[in-house]
């Protein structure tokens, strides 16, 4: 049930993204293991949909400001989730 809730979840927040013309990358976190792994190890949150910012450079292979979200850490629902993307975007 819970593995249900949290694809339904995904799916509303991805939705809610392209119908907002919100860019965005889906990675699924069994196809990028390690990268979800680095994640949890710094958020010290497993839950999913997460969200990873990141401001890349003009070649698009260095990074900078990184930002991390999770759910229940900071937001409680898709709309939250949605509203802080656009904030962090227009920052």
């Amino acid at each position: 049930m819970a593995s249900s809730v949290r694809c339904r979840n995904r799916k509303k927040q991805i939705k809610l993204f392209q119908n907002n013309e919100v860019a965005f990358i889906d990675r699924d976190i069994f196809e990028y293991s390690d990268e979800y792994e680095e994640f949890v190890s710094a958020k010290k949150n497993e839950f999913v949909p997460a969200m990873i910012f990141m401001t890349l450079d003009k070649s698009g292979e260095n990074y900078s400001d990184v930002k991390l979200l999770a759910p229940d850490d900071d937001y409680q629902d898709i709309t939250e989730a949605f509203n802080l993307a656009n904030s962090y975007l227009s920052e």
